[in-house]
């Protein structure tokens, strides 16, 4: 899945950028705003970032709609708060 924009089921946040997503075998997807040429991830206060070292995030399988969820190495999961806010929810 090479240069698509992001936007959460419930349309409250949608990015303006083109986003990669680089498997890593069985590890998990690097996910990369080529627009920006940074990688998405968590910082260590749990917020997400942009210009993250190379977070593995596992892909769930994509719904009839084409959406699909996010989930951290932490067991966490990338939602949308806002147009202008994404978080982790979850375990940490």
């Amino acid at each position: 899945m090479d240069h698509v924009t992001l936007t959460d089921k419930a349309n409250l946040w949608q990015s303006n950028y083109k986003w990669n997503f680089t498997e890593n075998g069985t590890l998990g997807t690097y996910i990369e705003n080529i627009s920006k040429d940074k990688v998405l991830g968590i910082a260590n206060d749990g917020k997400v970032v942009e210009d993250s070292p190379k977070q593995l995030w596992e892909r769930g399988v994509a719904d009839s709609q084409g959406y699909f969820y996010l989930k951290s190495s932490e067991s966490t999961f990338l939602t949308a708060m806002s147009a202008d806010t994404l978080a982790i929810k979850g375990a940490h």
